[in-house]
């Protein structure tokens, strides 16, 4: 299926906007919903029980960040570690490593993940935000998170990642559902180098519309609402 950024869906692709339509990971509401990044939107990416409630969904998400990753990283002959950006992050980190413990491959394409906190804590041994310590020599290091409206929290991610001493600059930064809305050339011109983004808002909506998912009326509204608040 050729959708509206010039990217052409697979038959993976289809079937995981079918299941993001089907678990609601991306829906829209009458009432508009306010963002981290302050404004309100009548759609919504979410990424939380949307995902992790339903193991089949998550084990192709896994696949497709995997894939994702292994096609971008193809010179790359360290394994990759996935650190989820809280709070949704977190489980699509998870879901691309368990997806590779399942699929023969060479040691260099495996992918493990690691935790992040929203919350320092104050007991026990990790006194970071990242459960353990970089290993740069033998990990290349990536963050993840399900979408992107303005960029603000990869910015709060990257400061706290550098604190706990991880590569920032060498890292790549992986979005799930970007919205459009500006997050990507923001973040390009605050130094984030290597920015891959699994999917596009208009494009899965504009699917929705094509698979019978969602009335046409409603990815006409979506693509108004986008055009209307782009972050500078």
């Amino acid at each position: 299926m050729d959708v509206p950024s010039g990217r052409k869906f697979s038959a993976l692709d289809i079937e995981i906007v079918r299941l993001i339509g089907k678990y609601r990971f991306v829906r829209r509401e009458e009432e508009p919903i306010r963002l981290v990044s302050g404004i309100t939107s009548h759609v919504y990416v979410s990424g939380r029980e949307s995902l992790t409630d339903h193991p089949d969904f998550e084990w192709l998400v896994g696949r497709k960040i995997a894939e994702t990753i292994w096609k971008s990283f193809s010179y790359d002959t360290l394994p990759k570690c996935l650190i989820g950006i809280p709070v949704a992050g977190a489980a699509l980190a998870q879901a691309a490593a368990m997806y590779t413990h399942d699929v023969p491959l060479m040691s260099f394409r495996s992918i493990c993940h690691r935790t992040m906190r929203q919350i320092k804590k104050e007991h026990g041994t990790h006194h970071t935000w990242v459960d353990g310590a970089p290993d740069p020599m033998h990990y290349s290091y990536g963050a993840i998170d399900n979408t992107a409206t303005n960029g603000g929290s990869k910015v709060k991610a990257r400061t706290r990642l550098l604190e706990d001493g991880y590569p920032v600059n060498d890292m790549f930064w992986m979005i799930f559902v970007d919205r459009g809305q500006g997050a990507v050339p923001r973040l390009a011109t605050l130094g984030f180098t290597n920015l891959i983004v699994v999917y596009i808002l208009l494009d899965i909506v504009y699917a929705f519309g094509e698979l019978g998912l969602w009335p046409k009326e409603h990815v006409k509204a979506v693509k108004e609402e986008m055009a209307v608040f782009q972050f500078p």
